[in-house]
């Protein structure tokens, strides 16, 4: 079974968000575990409806562990990564004090940046919900973020494993080596894949997927930085018997592009971006401030012909150093959905300079 969600700023997809999501905590009969980089609502409706859908279902002895992303130091430093506030160990230990969920804090040198929940994932029900949102007011209502629910005890095999080694160590250091694989799921391929352990195999996946498109490539992503991924896209761009639009988040990638402009050793990064950008959508986000609007194109897709590659890895050099999850749909109907959801995102976002 697998189902998806996804929207864009001006939609107010909010509560359905959250009350999708507490149908699925309710759900639980055995166990939920959770890896989450920024969870932190505090809008009250929806602060109630999934704090107390996990408190609830902690206390009739079901195993609830959090472990989120405690990688502060560095995360500002980090070229590409999603820019956060801090303020979500404070939400977490506030709001679960008292209760039987478990939470951990994760650390490492870069960032736990997973955003998954799996439910009863060593049963025959097991399921995952997985995707590119955080758990925020600002993610589920002005970014453009998508999600994929997927039922599949084969493919929580998996996302347990990466829990397993993220909870027992604490820090995301050796985690996900040698964590991927494929599972059917309703007849159709889908392969899963986590770093940093196998970080590198996805910026390669992601390429290799780019080089082999015949017919269509769909880009949404918050920003594109790894070196790999943009010479595939200049690549794709030059093939006119493929269809190709791309999105990315303006303001991000303004400032990646100050980087590379500062240091020699970008230029053929930022010789490669030069080329690729005129044929790019672009979001001008809200420049970042703790206390400021998150308003970021935070999507991380790419649909080549018939394959979808989704989760919470950003297209970017430091994301393959980073606690992530990928999975590879490669199913015509689903790639059909995603490609009119970026197609209706492009729409709505100005082209961006040459």
């Amino acid at each position: 079974m697998f189902e998806h969600l996804f929207w864009q700023e001006g939609d107010q997809k909010q509560e359905a968000v959250a009350q999708k999501l507490a149908q699925f905590i309710e759900g639980a009969r055995h166990s939920l575990h959770l890896a989450i980089f920024d969870f932190r609502l505090q809008d009250e409706t929806l602060r109630g409806t999934v704090v107390d859908a996990l408190k609830s279902r902690a206390a009739t002895g079901i195993q609830v562990r959090i472990a989120f992303d405690h990688t502060r130091a560095a995360r500002k430093t980090q070229l590409g990564s999603d820019p956060a506030p801090r303020g979500t160990q404070a939400f977490i230990e506030e709001v679960f004090a008292g209760s039987r969920v478990q939470v951990r804090p994760i650390t490492g040198s870069h960032l736990m940046h997973n955003k998954y929940l799996i439910r009863d994932g060593n049963t025959a029900e097991g399921a995952v919900w997985t995707g590119s949102a955080n758990w925020t007011d600002d993610a589920w209502t002005v970014q453009e973020n998508n999600i994929a629910i997927i039922q599949s005890r084969d493919l929580c095999f998996f996302y347990e494993r990466d829990f397993g080694e993220l909870w027992t160590t604490g820090d995301i250091q050796n985690t996900g080596l040698g964590d991927l694989g494929s599972v059917r799921i309703e007849g159709h391929e889908l392969d899963v894949v986590f770093s940093p352990g196998e970080g590198r195999r996805i910026d390669h996946d992601v390429a290799y997927y780019l080089g082999a498109a015949h017919r269509r490539v769909r880009l949404c992503a918050m920003v594109v930085s790894s070196g790999a991924v943009l010479g595939a896209l200049t690549d794709v761009i030059q093939n006119p018997a493929v269809d190709f639009i791309g999105v990315v988040d303006a303001t991000q990638m303004r400032g990646v592009e100050e980087d590379w402009s500062r240091s020699p050793a970008s230029a053929p990064k930022l010789k490669l971006w030069n080329a690729l950008k005129p044929h790019l959508h672009g979001k001008h986000s809200h420049p970042y401030r703790d206390d400021g609007i998150h308003d970021f194109m935070h999507n991380k897709i790419l649909v080549a012909d018939d394959v979808v590659v989704t989760g919470s890895f950003n297209f970017s050099e430091n994301a393959t150093r980073n606690a992530e999850n990928i999975v590879a749909f490669h199913n015509r109907t689903v790639a059909d959905a995603y490609t009119a959801f970026i197609d209706k995102i492009a729409a709505t976002y100005p082209q961006l300079p040459g």
